[in-house]
């Protein structure tokens, strides 16, 4: 039955027969008799058409019969014949808010508040119609008139403090659940929202004792889902795995756990377990445009572009004009390579929603891989201009900035990153401790005379380049602790003694009561380098002499030696682009005065045995265990005369040892490279080489016959 005002009692008494028959359709009504019941109220609606206790009354009988439709339009009847009855305003914009026409609802029940001003149900009523409209601090307002009304309203209390949550007013949010908990001790699902409210104060203990509190009187759904969350929020996640798979022996097959399931393990970078479910929920439910674009969002992490595109194009055809749609269609494209369908179908998405910066944002990143910089340009500044505050926007036009070597902006503006946790920005996530908070915009000053924690997050190239700026902060900083790739460890140990390095995929970790300051990696910019004039460019890491004495006495010595490396990228990270065949390199490959030394990361043998036996002057390689650990990696690079390699983290590790590198530039590089000139600001041994400059890999390898010999013959270099 439904319980609002006037269920029970007519507006009015009439001396005609209708109002005493209306008694009989209530009682029948209540009784469950609904065919007898509806009988009786149209029979009572032909005798009266213009009753208005009947025409509510019916409305009512419809709203419980879940007609809501047909429960409006009667209600719109009764209202014509009264517009000045408060109960019956009040009831239909309930029944507005049951239909989602929240600003009707708050219309009707401000009607209502004018002719009943001292009614706390209607002051409740619209504050939940605001509520829903997410504007809170409306909704927050309207409680409080309420309260003022009655001072023990628990219903009012508790959604004050759902709304205060909501508004991040935590420590009001939980005085209002107090004083809800105080009136009616036995409501046990406030603990719950209590415990959502001391989650977010980072307060967890705290929150997993309010319920407990609630447990034993409401082990609902709710209290699951929010102990899971309490879990995952600590990172607990062998815990929060284990509570999972405990509720859905509760709720078996629940799509909401299924899917923090699956969230879980897509933030854990485990995809195919996330997929899994995915497609285990999408068996039950073919036609679920939401586990489609979450399985082909998935796919699409997973770098696996052609399942997700399978996936999109479903959800295409089903939501042809959802911009959201298109939008995450347009970025599976541009990932396949199919950048002008790309920016076509961002184009379309613009068109539908044109106000979403996003839109903008990823057409320009479709733009740039395609080497088309100026509309690159354009799209993120108006993607900038539309959403100055978003973490992605700031982050993309600080691309568009470092491209044109505007670094002290660049930097201001790349310091947003750390807003955006999923940043596909990143090859690597960012892995941070919980109890650890991490600055940002921090100057030079800030760092003298404290401890630094810097946690990794990007590439290792990034790591080996962020690296250049370890000696001005060992200036400033009382110590310095580093987490950074195990394959690096050893390498950056050597270099920076001082140093205190973590393996980053280790569980070892750094006490926060030994911490001053705690950054990401790629924040040392914006503190030391504003202006790149500060990079000395000298080389900063240092390899083992054994190791290089090693790899002397493995190669030969007649000839100068030529590290080459000829891939690049991952497919999130322009490999196609990035990446040289060994063919494209034959012109100079097949120069006999040379030795040529692979330095290719990855398993290359079968493809450089292939190779060898097409050319009188076999590349050297080895095992690619041996090239994996970097220590290995750059003293066998120490041992050579010249390097020659595309855009990877060779050309990093190069310049980090001070080594000569010729750097086959792809069509689009990566900001750190700019995107015209020669010289890279980070290093000074390091020759930029441009497709415009030289057409391809092919005409960048003719050309570096002669750049190489000049080099060796010892000769005033002058970049050409």
């Amino acid at each position: 039955m439904v319980d609002l005002m006037t269920v029970n009692k007519t507006k009015r008494q009439v001396k005609d027969r209708s109002t005493y028959d209306i008694h009989a359709a209530i009682t029948l009504h209540r009784a469950g008799h609904l065919q007898e019941a509806e009988a009786a109220y149209q029979y009572l609606l032909r005798k009266a058409p213009n009753s208005f206790d009947v025409h509510h009354m019916y409305a009512l009988f419809l709203w419980d019969a879940d007609r809501k439709i047909d429960a409006l339009v009667q209600f719109k009847k009764t209202i014509q014949i009264d517009p000045e009855f408060a109960p019956a305003l009040y009831n239909y914009g309930c029944l507005l808010i049951k239909t989602e026409n929240y600003e009707e609802a708050i219309d009707s029940l401000s009607r209502a508040i004018t002719l009943s001003p001292h009614s706390d149900q209607l002051y409740l009523a619209r504050g939940n119609a605001y509520r829903y409209l997410r504007e809170f601090e409306g909704a927050a307002k309207n409680y409080r008139d309420a309260i003022a009304l009655n001072p023990r309203f628990t219903e009012a209390w508790s959604n004050l403090g759902y709304v205060l949550n909501q508004l991040h007013d935590y420590q009001e949010a939980l005085k209002s659940y107090q004083y809800a908990l105080q009136i009616e001790p036995e409501r046990y699902e406030i603990y719950i929202n209590q415990a959502n409210v001391l989650r977010a104060l980072n307060r967890y203990d705290d929150a997993l004792e309010c319920c407990k509190k609630a447990e034993p009187h409401n082990n609902s759904l709710e209290l699951a889902l929010t102990k899971i969350e309490i879990f995952k929020d600590q990172e607990k996640f062998s815990d929060c795995l284990n509570l999972i798979d405990h509720y859905l022996l509760q709720f078996p097959d629940n799509l909401k756990i299924l899917l923090i399931k699956a969230d879980f393990y897509r933030k854990q970078y485990d995809f195919p377990k996330a997929i899994e479910i995915y497609e285990k929920c999408l068996f039950k439910d073919r036609n679920n445009i939401d586990l489609i674009c979450w399985t082909a969002e998935c796919y699409n992490l997973s770098e696996n572009y052609n399942k997700a595109y399978e996936y999109f194009l479903k959800a295409v055809a089903m939501k042809p004009e959802s911009a959201t749609i298109l939008n995450n269609y347009g970025n599976c494209l541009n990932r396949l390579n199919r950048h002008q369908e790309s920016i076509d179908i961002f184009s379309k998405a613009i068109k539908i929603d044109g106000k979403r910066s996003e839109l903008f944002l990823n057409r320009a990143l479709a733009h740039k891989s395609i080497g088309n910089y100026s509309k690159f340009m354009n799209d993120n500044q108006i993607a900038h201009q539309m959403n100055p505050n978003c973490p992605k926007t700031n982050l993309n036009y600080s691309i568009s900035l470092f491209l044109e070597k505007n670094y002290q902006d660049a930097w201001n503006y790349y310091e947003f990153r750390i807003f955006d946790s999923e940043s596909s920005h990143y090859s690597q996530p960012c892995i941070i401790p919980p109890s650890i908070s991490i600055s940002h915009h921090l100057l030079r000053p800030a760092y003298r005379g404290k401890r630094v924690y810097i946690a990794s997050e990007q590439g290792i190239g990034d790591e080996i380049m962020f690296m250049s700026i370890l000696p001005d902060l060992l200036e400033d900083a009382q110590h310095v602790t580093v987490k950074c790739y195990a394959r690096s460890l050893t390498l950056l140990t050597r270099s920076f003694p001082s140093v205190k390095f973590i393996d980053k995929t280790r569980g070892e970790e750094i006490a926060v009561d030994d911490i001053d300051i705690a950054i990401r990696i790629g924040s040392l910019g914006y503190s030391y380098r504003r202006d790149m004039s500060t990079a000395s460019g000298k080389p900063y890491l240092k390899t083992d002499p054994l190791k290089v004495g090693s790899w002397k006495r493995e190669l030969p010595t007649d000839r100068p030696l030529i590290g080459l490396s000829w891939r690049g990228g991952t497919d999130r990270t322009n490999r196609e682009g990035r990446t040289a065949t060994l063919d494209d390199l034959r012109p100079l490959l097949e120069r006999n005065e040379y030795k040529f030394v692979s330095l290719q990361h990855g398993e290359v043998s079968e493809e450089l045995e292939r190779f060898n036996l097409t050319v009188s002057n076999p590349i050297e390689f080895f095992p690619a265990d041996r090239l994996r650990d970097l220590d290995d990696l750059a003293a066998l690079i120490d041992t050579l005369d010249v390097v020659v390699s595309v855009q990877n983290t060779n050309v990093h590790l190069s310049g980090a040892l001070g080594k000569t590198c010729f750097a086959m530039m792809p069509k689009v590089p990566e900001w750190r490279y700019g995107f015209e000139g020669t010289r890279m600001d980070w290093y000074k041994s390091v020759e930029l080489m441009r497709p415009k400059d030289y057409g391809n890999f092919g005409g960048m390898a003719r050309a570096l016959q002669a750049k190489i010999s000049r080099y060796l013959n010892g000769r005033s270099y002058d970049s050409e």
